[in-house]
This record gives structure tokens, sequence and C-alpha cells, in this order.
């Protein structure tokens, strides 16, 4: 149960992780692309 925890509350992590970076690229993607 110990381990099982542990790597759902890691899989959660890497997933929010992933979903904040994407929205990162994203903001920096639109900032490069507008003329100011």
């Amino acid at each position: 149960m110990e381990m099982n925890r542990q790597a759902s509350a890691m899989n959660w992590a890497s997933w929010t992780n992933g979903r904040k970076s994407t929205a990162m690229n994203r903001w920096r993607w639109t900032k490069r692309i507008e003329p100011n």
C-alpha cells in the first residue's frame, strides 16, 4: 500500500508538472509571436 501511494503521488506530480510546463511554453510562444 505504501509503495502504491508513493507511486501515485509521483505520477500526479509529474502530470501536473507536465501541464504547467506546457502552459508556460504556450504562453512563451504567444508572447514571441506578438509584434510587441
